[in-house]
């Protein structure tokens, strides 16, 4: 019969990492960010990902939530779309597997 290895715990396989401005300016290898418009995406995106995990995101966060995140709030820049959360079903297919893939393994 063959055995299998248990993976290790999702905590000890992913640290936390800081998730602020200066985190998505450098994600977005912006040298010299709109601190207010970086902000504002941020926030925006974190709510969603709050949304769409059902649990809180704080100042860090392992790394598939960091970067969905990152990847949210990059598109809101983008798309100049800063005022209302995004709908559940208006965020990218691949942000949506990231965030709830992170979520599914802490």
């Amino acid at each position: 019969m063959a055995t299998t290895r248990k993976r290790k715990a999702a905590a000890e396989a992913a640290p936390l990492q800081s998730l602020n401005v200066d985190s998505l300016a450098a994600f977005m290898g912006i040298e010299q960010p709109d601190r207010e418009r970086l902000t504002l995406a941020l926030g925006l995106a974190i709510e969603a990902a709050e949304a769409v995990t059902g649990q809180p995101v704080g100042d860090t966060a392992p790394h598939g939530i960091r970067h969905g995140v990152h990847l949210l709030a990059a598109e809101l820049l983008i798309k100049d779309q800063l005022e209302d959360i995004p709908e559940p079903a208006a965020i990218p297919l691949v942000v949506r597997y990231l965030l709830k893939a992170a979520n599914a393994g802490s």
